[in-house]
């Protein structure tokens, strides 16, 4: 029997991130509004009508959910960018996910991160703007 828990708790320990929603708080801004139609850290077009972000770390195509911690608006977006390289900012946002999370007239909130969907860059949508 000691056995068996040994090899369930392995488990668990094993697992258990892949399952776990991983969250990050910081600061989120949005991009200009003349880098419409620029292409990306991943070769994709960023198109100001898209939910998309730019993350420093997370693999391209992986799916966000932003949260807005003074409104409590959320929205999911999918990384195709690099950055911001700026200390205390994690996520920068196109104009719609800006306005859909109530950042546009702000121009900086704190957010907080949450992971919804990992994919490998290979498996993410094509766009329809290419």
């Amino acid at each position: 029997m000691k056995l068996f828990t040994k090899i369930i708790v392995m488990l668990c320990l094993v697992l258990t991130p892949q399952f776990a929603a991983a969250q990050q708080r910081g600061k989120a801004t949005h991009y200009a509004k003349y880098m419409n139609g620029h292409r990306t850290a991943s070769g994709e077009r960023l198109w100001n009508d898209s939910l998309i972000c730019a993350h420093r770390t997370h693999k391209f195509g992986t799916l966000l959910k932003v949260r807005n911690l003074r409104n409590g608006k959320e929205t999911v977006v999918r990384v195709i960018d690099r950055g911001p390289y700026i200390k205390g900012y994690v996520i920068d946002l196109s104009i719609a996910a800006a306005r859909a999370i109530g950042l546009l007239g702000a121009g900086v909130v704190p957010v907080e991160l949450t992971v919804v969907d990992k994919r490998d860059p290979d498996d993410a949508p094509e766009s329809a703007n290419d």
